[in-house]
């Protein structure tokens, strides 16, 4: 469990008393607890902050490389996760809003033989990436991959459901997480 939601706890220390501790009222002591492995004292119970259980909706939404690379502080500050998707020798990226929902699920997972998760694309893929190894083709795959798979596309579902992505053959790809103050300048420099 992530102490984020630890809220407080009573805990039993070494000579045998009874302390409370709550993230309010000894915020600079409140992180060590959790990880000291009981050197601090003994946990009683535990008070946990939870909510009501949500799906997550993901909002996907192809942008020019330009456009979104301008508006990346914002789009990254308006949901709770968020991801961009892009191939060299492109101008376009796929982004990813992912925000909690109450909304009914809908995964539009259909049947589609060009869908990324599908059997079909996957053993495309897998021959594009080969070609990619033995030809300087791989701008034109890349152009290929992102005019048929950046499009417009809502889903609301469980986390698994929509975080989740079949990965394909072996390929080489980064991803990096950066601080979002920091996210413009590594992407211009």
């Amino acid at each position: 469990i992530g102490l984020n939601f630890f809220i407080g706890f009573p805990v039993t220390i070494g000579e045998g008393n009874l302390h409370s501790f709550s993230k309010e009222e000894h915020p600079a002591i409140f992180g060590a607890f959790p990880v000291s492995l009981g050197a601090l004292g003994i946990f009683t119970e535990i008070s946990l902050e939870v909510s009501p259980a949500y799906y997550l909706k993901e909002v996907r939404k192809p942008m020019e490389f330009d456009e979104a690379l301008e508006a990346l502080p914002e789009l990254m500050q308006s949901c709770d996760h968020f991801k961009l998707w892009w191939f060299p020798y492109n101008k376009k990226v796929q982004t990813y809003s992912i925000h909690r929902s109450f909304e009914k699920p809908i995964l539009k997972k259909a049947f589609n033989l060009l869908r990324e998760d599908s059997a079909f694309a996957q053993g495309v893929f897998a021959k594009l990436l080969q070609l990619g190894n033995y030809r300087p083709m791989v701008p034109a795959i890349n152009q290929f991959i992102t005019a048929i798979q950046f499009k417009n596309e809502t889903n609301v579902g469980r986390n698994f459901e929509v975080f989740n992505m079949v990965m394909p053959p072996k390929h080489h790809e980064s991803e990096y997480a950066l601080p979002v103050e920091h996210t413009v300048e590594a992407f211009t420099h």
